[in-house]
């Protein structure tokens, strides 16, 4: 278990988010009870007040009386171990456990019965509105009545619903004591050991002997000057008690009324608590917070330490077997020195009492936290108090914990703004561009598009047929001319808007007289080459022949370094030896003369970018999105692909041939003629997976046809300095964060959560962007929450309290 991180002050609250205060101002059981609930958030004012009514209940006294009758009878019994001695012993006890359970469950239905009394639904109603089931809920009952103290209020049928809610007693009046501050290493505990008669606390002392970052000393069978004088001479955290204690009582008209109350130190003195009223008040001024007396009759006790203003007591309600004292200890140290708020691991440790009580009936009833409501409810870590400075200090230490998180984070993002602009993040950020490409929602089919695929089917038997013909009418590397020939002239007559002919065609024109002068007179076909590029050693691919300048675009691709087709170029420099002349991409071409047809003028920007009637192409920079200094040569964008299974209608090159396609799927719609069978070398890798050519070039037709007369996004990127502040922000807030966590509680779990929620909002965010069409940074932040972590981790002073063994103040 780790040493918890004590930066808080005792002053802090951490854990408890609301409080509900349920003041009993006036009455009696014979007379009946007026009753105000008052709720807010912890640290702050009530917001909330209204009062009811409890009326007259002379039964509950009554059955009280009977079950703790029953029950002093039973643990008196001499087969039980049991810390107060101060009970007659019973041999045989007169009474059996069943009696016990069955006097307790009477009490039970008699509390549940009253609190549903139609007087006090006001006050029932008030608290289902106001309090959450899910609210981590401090109740304080404030009243002087005994009885209502001691009554097992954790069987209200209400506490079902708010399993964060624990209840803590409260005196009517109360004053304000502000501590002192002191610097620890450990938490110090004085432990007062008495009177061990009958009894073993080397059981209580082996649980405080466990717990980590804790100072203990033990007092064993102390004299009164001995403990006085450790309570004057040193700054204690928690004082603890374990022995043999007892109450004064007297009678009165109504019942018993307390005095006050005693614990046996040693085998000859029993103390009062006025007689260590000046010591108590010293050590409250030096920083005592919280005193635990393992004994049997605290009510007693506490009632009179509050009178001393000490912040936090807990005791036992009623006289309390050995056994059920030492667990309960066990399980709470263990629950609270973890980082679980006071009265939730008060909570804890008395549930988990519900396992003895096979062998002591209404162990979970003894336990009660006695609390100042004008004191902070407590943490582990805020009793730690400020650290002391090391020797070797991270320089981030002595900096308030919020300016850590800033200088921490601020060179987190500065490190990965460096790391992106190198490269280090890109393959990584393209990885996940694709991810949330192929999962935005899908879209129709854009019906301007039919594409013409040449299938492996296809292939084989163009092969055939141009086995048949001379060598000087083979095509070389592309369908035979008869194929090429019957199928424009199948779809001439069916008037197609315009025909691209995604097909390369580079052999010399008196092979193909035929072919040749059919392109000449097909003024709506628009046919691709290939750009060379010297410095890359790719040669160019010429035109066919009987193809104008204006009928011609390049098939080029723009590639990701890993090969993945992200970028749609528009337009280039062609070098001047090059055989393919065409400036504009083969998309460009056709949709230039789509849109023109429309209505469209088509121009440039003062700033050199395409624009087509209202829309801008706006050309990419060498960093945008999650690029790191890319080739950004020529006018690029980038490639919107329609997100849809079956994004083109597509027909094969035979249907077109046998008639099987009906005319108006050809007329006015553009036709794309390409390879799609796998067979052939005309598959590149895109973020959907290897697509054929033809389809690349459909979806970059489709971009621009719908960018222009359907207004859909282009991608788009952030310019730089927002990037940086958006992964700067997330850097903070998450440090922010994981700050928080290891201040409460150290909880490894808790901080992988508040990661994967951090990195879970970035992707949501980063998501529904690109819905819209943007491209934000989705790994530089989540690579920003990570190190912002791990620097806060390691900054952390737990780090560096580990060098030096730790020295008690």
């Amino acid at each position: 278990m780790d040493e918890p991180h004590r930066q808080a002050d005792c002053n802090r609250a951490t854990s408890v988010s609301k409080i509900a205060i349920l003041e009993f101002t006036e009455g009696s059981f014979e007379q009946g009870f007026v009753v105000t609930l008052r709720i807010g958030d912890e640290g702050a004012p009530t917001t909330t007040k209204v009062t009811a009514k409890l009326p007259p209940n002379p039964d509950i006294p009554l059955e009280y009386a009977h079950w703790r009758s029953i029950y002093t009878d039973l643990i008196s019994n001499s087969e039980i171990a049991s810390r107060p001695t101060c009970l007659p012993k019973q041999t045989p006890p007169t009474v059996t456990r069943q009696d016990c359970e069955q006097a307790a469950q009477r009490i039970s239905t008699r509390l549940n019965q009253w609190l549903c009394a139609d007087d006090f639904l006001p006050i029932l109603k008030t608290w289902l509105m106001k309090l959450q089931g899910t609210d981590d809920l401090r109740v304080l009952l404030q009243t002087q009545d005994g009885l209502l103290q001691k009554l097992p209020w954790h069987l209200w049928d209400l506490f079902i619903q708010y399993p964060q809610a624990e209840l803590a007693l409260t005196a009517p009046e109360y004053d304000t004591v502000t501590p002192s501050l002191i610097t620890a290493h450990r938490i110090k505990i004085l432990a007062i050991l008495g009177n061990s008669s009958g009894i073993d606390i080397a059981a209580d002392r082996q649980a405080l002997e466990q717990v980590a970052g804790a100072a203990v000393k033990f007092l064993p069978e102390p004299a009164l000057k001995d403990l006085t004088d450790e309570l004057w001479q040193q700054p204690w955290r928690i004082l603890f008690f374990a022995g043999h204690s007892s109450s004064h009582r007297t009678q009165g008209q109504e019942g018993t009324n307390v005095a006050g109350g005693k614990f046996t130190v040693n085998a000859t003195e029993s103390l009062s608590i006025s007689q260590l009223k000046y010591a108590l008040r010293s050590a409250v001024q030096r920083g005592l917070q919280l005193a635990i007396f393992n004994s049997c009759d605290g009510l007693d006790i506490a009632k009179e330490l509050a009178e001393l203003q000490i912040p936090q007591l807990i005791v036992m309600r009623e006289p309390v077997p050995d056994a059920v004292a030492q667990a309960f200890l066990t399980y709470f140290l263990q629950a609270f020195s973890q980082g679980t708020s006071l009265h939730q691991s008060l909570r804890q440790a008395r549930e988990r009492l519900q396992s003895l009580e096979n062998h002591y009936p209404c162990a979970t009833w003894l336990p009660i936290l006695y609390q100042n409501p004008a004191a902070v409810p407590i943490t582990w870590q805020a009793l730690m108090g400020s650290p002391r400075p090391k020797r070797w200090q991270s320089i981030f230490e002595p900096m308030p914990r919020m300016l850590r998180v800033m200088g921490i984070s601020t060179i987190v993002t500065a490190s990965i703004v460096f790391g992106r602009a190198l490269g280090w993040l890109q393959p990584l950020e393209l990885q996940a561009f694709d991810q949330l490409m192929r999962r935005r929602p899908a879209e129709s089919v854009d019906s301007r598009v039919l594409i013409v695929g040449i299938d492996n089917t296809d292939v084989k038997t163009d092969e055939m047929s141009k086995a048949t013909l001379p060598p000087q009418e083979r095509g070389s590397g592309s369908i035979s001319n008869a194929a090429l020939g019957r199928l424009l002239a199948k779809l001439t007559p069916h008037h197609p808007r315009l025909i691209g002919l995604d097909i390369y065609r580079d052999f010399p024109a008196n092979d193909q007289p035929a072919i040749v002068k059919q392109l000449q007179q097909m003024p709506n076909l628009v046919a691709v080459c290939r750009s060379s590029d010297t410095p890359g050693d790719i040669p160019g691919v010429k035109p066919p022949p009987g193809i104008t300048d204006d009928q011609l675009g390049f098939a080029d691709f723009v590639v990701d370094p890993d090969g993945v087709i992200r970028r749609h170029l528009l337009f280039m420099d062609v070098e001047t030896a090059s055989p393919c002349a065409a400036d504009y991409a083969f998309s460009v071409q056709l949709a230039t003369r789509y849109l023109t047809a429309q209505g469209f003028e088509w121009t440039f920007t003062p700033d050199g970018n395409l624009q087509l009637g209202q829309q801008k192409f706006p050309r990419i920079q060498s960093h945008d999105g999650g690029y790191a200094n890319i080739d950004a040569d020529g006018n690029q964008v980038l490639l919107n692909y329609r997100q849809s299974p079956t994004a083109f209608d597509q027909v094969t090159l035979r249907q077109i041939l046998n008639g099987e396609v009906l005319p108006s799927a050809i007329k006015d719609r553009i036709i794309l003629i390409g390879y799609t069978g796998k067979g052939v070398n005309d598959y590149t890798p895109t973020p959907y997976g290897p697509m054929p050519g033809v389809l690349v070039h459909a979806h970059m037709l489709s971009q621009i046809l719908n960018a222009v007369t359907d207004q859909r996004s282009l991608l788009w990127s952030w310019s730089q300095p927002l990037e940086i502040a958006w992964i700067g922000a997330w850097a903070t807030v998450s440090g922010a964060l994981m700050n928080h966590q290891l201040l409460i509680r150290r909880s490894l779990p808790r901080m992988i959560l508040v990661y994967v929620m951090s990195c879970g909002g970035v992707c949501i965010i980063c998501y529904y962007v690109m819905t819209q069409g943007g491209w934000i940074p989705l790994v530089p932040p989540c690579a920003a929450i990570a190190a912002t972590a791990l620097g806060i981790r390691l900054t952390h002073n737990q780090s560096i309290r580990r060098i030096e063994s730790p020295a008690i103040p």
